[in-house]
């Protein structure tokens, strides 16, 4: 584990010692799966928060971004008839009370 240790993060003051042990045999097994480990980090803060797996795909990224943004194009656009729909009948309403 001391060659990957860049990769991992055990916090020093952690009360729960079982939870600790299974964290670190979880890392130790897949260390033994892998011989080659990709650690994500973000290297603007200290590297306290490191992922050993990530958690979520471009997949996810993507729909979780689009589906919502289609449901507010879809509102804005219902929204936006209804007030074509009351435009067009107030026009309406003048083009017939006109004399003729």
């Amino acid at each position: 584990m001391h060659l990957f240790s860049q990769c991992f993060y055990v916090p020093k003051c952690q009360k729960d010692h079982t939870a600790l042990h299974v964290m670190i045999q979880n890392i130790s097994e897949h260390l033994r799966m892998h011989q080659q480990v990709t650690c994500y980090h973000d290297s603007s803060e200290h590297q306290g928060s490191i992922l050993l797996n990530r958690l979520y795909g471009s997949s996810t990224v993507f729909h979780s971004l689009f589906w919502p943004s289609c449901m507010l194009s879809g509102g804005t656009l219902i929204i936006l008839m209804v007030k074509l729909t009351q435009y067009l009948s107030i026009l309406c309403e003048q083009i017939g009370k006109t004399p003729k």
